[in-house]
């Protein structure tokens, strides 16, 4: 009987609840998966059946709203929610990325490549929704201000409101580039229309009336002059 040599891990085929983990991992990084949560006070904050005690010292703050919620979709956080091993899922979620690298590259199904698309931009416009909603009356006090209110605080908040603002909005545009990066990635594994042959009637080319075998119509004038 052979013995697994001590410390080392191998690489079968994950079941159970480390399938169920592995899988939940990768849609929540592709996010075709969100973790259980909302907004408190401008902050992502986990439901009580999401946390876990991993999340405690993860502090959410203005600067980065979101920790937690990045967090959540961490292999760490993933193994947690599981109840498995946090080495048994990195094993696992290795051993996946290298069987995806060595597999033959194949085009992402366009229904796919439009849900990527639909999630990646209606997360941003939730987001700046929801940071135009939080700031917006910061920057609006400026236009009622009178002369004797403390007009440094106003300023000063008004300041800090603008640029969160900026920032919700350089966030989307940097989605935006990743979405118009992986639309070149997608194109090119698209697959191709065929090409049109030279001396095919080029009205007949898309009429699916047209039932007669692509050779016999594009060669078959001259095949019957030659005959």
């Amino acid at each position: 009987m052979r013995t697994k040599p001590r410390g080392s891990r191998e690489q079968e085929v994950p079941n159970g609840r480390l399938r169920l983990a592995l899988d939940e991992f990768f849609a929540r990084v592709a996010r075709r998966s969100n973790p259980e949560g909302g907004w408190e006070e401008g902050l992502w904050q986990p439901s009580p059946r999401e946390l876990r005690a991993c999340c405690v010292a993860i502090r959410p703050s203005t600067a980065n709203r979101q920790a937690l919620e990045s967090h959540c979709r961490s292999q760490a956080h993933v193994a947690m929610l599981f109840g498995v091993a946090l080495p048994d899922l990195k094993a696992a979620v290795k051993a996946e990325r290298m069987k995806q690298t060595e597999a033959p590259e194949a085009a992402m199904p366009e229904q796919d490549f439009s849900r990527v698309v639909q999630n990646v931009r209606g997360f941003s416009v939730r987001q700046l929704r929801e940071q135009v909603s939080e700031d917006l009356p910061e920057i609006k006090r400026l236009r009622d201000i009178e002369a004797n209110e403390d007009l440094p605080s106003v300023l000063a908040a008004a300041r800090k409101a603008v640029e969160r603002l900026l920032m919700a909005i350089k966030v989307a545009q940097t989605m935006e580039t990743g979405l118009q990066d992986l639309n070149l990635v997608f194109s090119k594994t698209r697959p191709q229309e065929p090409a049109v042959p030279i001396g095919t009637d080029l009205a007949k080319w898309d009429d699916p009336a047209e039932s007669e075998p692509l050779p016999r119509r594009v060669f078959g004038t001259a095949g019957a002059r030659a005959a």
